[in-house]
């Protein structure tokens, strides 16, 4: 079975996790360890069809170069403890109105470009999930950024261990990524206090 418990947070961005976006960090790591039993707490399973949601994640994973057939199985787990709400420190997050994936390669500034030209109120959002090239990735983001005088809201997750070992396997992708990068946006956009709100994701 896999726990949320073996993925270490950043303590500044505690607050963003809520049960969806805990669900497609674990999403991500069945994956790579080529496991069908997720397990979730008791709050998650309030909200949604455990069995539904397990075919949704196996057809999230079932890309056609996974090294197995995904058959997702999601748990009950037996957690009495429930999951305490941190502060929002971050108070750009109020007035957020759209929030973009932002790597800092072509697709992702294009999109950022056509955002301010739109004059959204924009955050622009770097994920470092221990991909590979995120030393690289990161100067890019910060070079760009700061030419059009913004700041990007990072996440920092500890996956490189599961990436490392499953690399090769998945054909050097990341499984269920833009779901990831999705699910963080959406986390972001629930703590602003904006009627409208956007969420842009240039996924190849």
């Amino acid at each position: 079975m896999i726990s949320h418990r073996h993925i270490g947070l950043s303590s500044s961005t505690k607050h963003l996790w809520d049960n969806f976006s805990k669900l497609v960090v674990l999403t991500i790591i069945s994956g790579y360890l080529k496991s069908d039993h997720i397990t979730v707490n008791d709050l998650f399973a309030k909200q949604i069809n455990l069995r539904r949601l397990g075919f949704f994640l196996s057809y999230t994973l079932n890309h056609h170069i996974a090294p197995k057939k995904f058959r997702t199985r999601v748990a009950l787990a037996t957690m009495k403890a429930k999951d305490k709400k941190t502060a929002v420190s971050d108070m750009r997050l109020s007035e957020t109105r759209a929030v973009l994936a932002f790597s800092g390669g072509l697709d992702s500034t294009a999109g950022l470009l056509y955002a301010l030209d739109k004059k959204q109120i924009i955050l622009p959002l770097w994920v470092n999930f221990g991909q590979r090239n995120f030393r690289a990735e990161r100067t890019s983001v910060l070079k760009i950024l700061k030419k059009l005088k913004l700041e990007p809201f990072v996440v920092q997750l500890n996956l490189n261990h599961y990436i490392m070992g499953g690399w090769k396997e998945w054909d050097f992708i990341i499984p269920g990524r833009n779901f990831l990068f999705i699910s963080l946006a959406n986390s972001l956009l629930r703590l602003s206090s904006a009627s409208r709100k956007y969420i842009f994701s240039l996924c190849p």
